[in-house]
């Protein structure tokens, strides 16, 4: 074979080398750019201004639209204008998370408002839109060594999930004690049994539950 034409050969070889390995590159940056804007499609997802409790019926006002892209999960929450008139909240929603649709209604759920006094106080790390269980205690002493994984004889559950509104500490008549009230919704068919602890003057605890 000629000298000159093994050269050319091998001069062909390295150009489609050459040319193979620009290709590969150019679509290597053609991918990541349609990655990028992929991933930073943005689109108008609605989220609570505040939280959001079981029972409450949403308001415009109670909601804001923001720019997100939340994936492949983007079909499990509330876009703009998506909001049905009349949609009530049946899973709590913390302020500054999107809307699962799964949390709203257009049922109107059987939730009372009620407020217990309470034997004793509720951790500190508690907050509005948490979910409480309602214990009726055989007396005011068992508060303190109450354990909801090893009930005291006679103490019964009266609720699963009661969910916690607001917080209140009130003086008895002569100021010598504080009462811990709290503020909470709960199933109208937990009601009965509540009222009827209410009524007896029966001591009550509420405790934390996961959501």
């Amino acid at each position: 074979m000629p000298i000159g034409s093994e050269i050319s050969s091998k001069s062909r070889y390295l150009n489609r080398r050459t040319a193979l390995g620009i290709g590969l590159m150019v679509l290597a940056v053609i991918l990541v750019i349609v990655t990028v804007r992929l991933a930073s499609h943005l689109e108008g997802y609605l989220v609570a201004k505040t939280t959001l409790v079981a029972g409450h019926t949403v308001q415009s006002s109670d909601v804001e639209v923001i720019p997100a892209n939340p994936g492949r999960a983007a079909g499990l929450y509330l876009r703009e204008g998506e909001l049905k008139e009349g949609s009530v909240v049946v899973q709590t929603i913390a302020g500054g998370q999107l809307l699962p649709k799964t949390s709203l209604s257009q049922t109107e759920p059987y939730n009372k408002r009620i407020v217990l006094e309470l034997a004793a106080p509720l951790p500190s790390s508690v907050k509005k839109g948490d979910y409480l269980e309602i214990w009726q205690l055989p007396d005011e002493k068992s508060a303190s060594v109450f354990d909801k994984n090893l009930p005291l004889k006679n103490a019964q559950k009266l609720a699963d999930k009661a969910v916690f509104l607001a917080e209140k500490n009130s003086e008895t008549a002569l100021g010598s004690k504080n009462k811990t009230n709290v503020e909470i919704s709960v199933p109208e068919e937990d009601l009965s049994p509540i009222l009827a602890a209410i009524g007896t003057k029966t001591p009550l605890m509420a405790i934390p539950v996961a959501s």
